[in-house]
């Protein structure tokens, strides 16, 4: 029985130091990337490099390296960084391709960050409610910026979006209520429901022609928005799509949109006139009262 005992206990001792994070491996960098690895839980991938997987330091700033065990870092793993209240600068390593679910979510002190060229995705909630971020340059080479990305990123004045993104998620920057800038690129064909609702700031807006379908809310109360341009590629305006942008005074609705649902412009107390095919159905309450319209066709 004493032989059997030991064993396990041996064999618990062996699985656990398999499984445990490695705190003195070796990086590149001096003395401030050795004091951020101590600090780092990380984990080796299915692709042969490292996974950040967590964070247990309170630093304000924090260069993450690039290397852990001769091993490249290139994701940043889900929630690794979430809730860091105290982290205020970051710079991702060049090797990162994959930013994660809620990676950096509720940093509320994030002010900067640097995000690497390699990096393809950055998934669902990943920097969700960064109260402080200013600026965000999003690299040649993402395709999608997930559901919830960047919500509630109150302080974002600006956003650089590059010409290789396709997809912007649900309520990706909803709530960026300082948001000015945010030029949708021509590859994208998806806007996600809420995508950009109560960017307040947003005065001009360029739907690409890629785009195909403006969903429910994608654009709602972008109070400032006075500029609205559409192509003639869009097929339907969804419900309460462009409702209370109430600077928003005149709008030409092509051809090509077959539907306008309910309430898509509800609340656009400005808007005085609408140039609008006889052909596209028009939901109950889509305009305010007292909307002249122009029709053609």
């Amino acid at each position: 029985m004493r032989t059997v005992s030991i064993f396990f206990i041996k064999a618990a001792l062996i699985v656990a130091a398999l499984t445990m994070t490695v705190l003195t491996a070796e990086a590149e960098g001096g003395s401030d990337t050795q004091t951020a690895l101590r600090e780092l839980e990380y984990a080796r991938n299915y692709e042969g490099g490292v996974t950040i997987t967590g964070y247990r330091g309170n630093a304000r700033s924090l260069v993450i390296p690039n290397r852990i065990n001769g091993l490249s870092v290139i994701a940043i793993g889900d929630e690794a960084f979430s809730g860091c209240e105290r982290l205020g600068d970051l710079v991702i390593p060049a090797s990162v391709t994959v930013i994660g679910h809620g990676a950096f979510c509720e940093c509320e002190r994030l002010t900067g960050v640097d995000i690497p060229e390699g990096v393809r995705a950055i998934e669902d909630w990943a920097f969700y409610a960064c109260e402080r971020l200013g600026a965000v340059v999003i690299p040649p080479g993402v395709t999608d910026i997930g559901d919830f990305a960047f919500y509630e990123c109150g302080h974002l004045i600006h956003a650089a979006l590059p010409d290789s993104l396709e997809a912007i998620g649900e309520r990706a920057f909803c709530e960026c209520v300082n948001l000015e800038g945010a030029a949708i690129p021509p590859a994208v064909t998806y806007l996600g429901e809420h995508a950009f609702s109560g960017c307040g700031r947003l005065e001009t807006l360029v739907i690409p022609a890629s785009v195909s379908v403006i969903r429910e809310e994608t654009f709602a109360w972008c109070e400032r928005l006075e500029t609205l341009v559409i192509p003639d590629t869009l097929t339907a305006i969804g419900e309460g799509a462009f409702c209370n942008c109430g600077s928003l005074t005149s709008v030409v609705i092509p051809a090509s949109v077959t539907v306008i649902e309910k309430e898509a412009f509800a609340g656009c107390r400005r808007l005085g006139t609408v140039s609008l095919s006889r052909l596209t159905r028009v939901g109950a309450g889509a305009f305010p009262d007292g909307t002249r319209f122009d029709y053609y066709g």
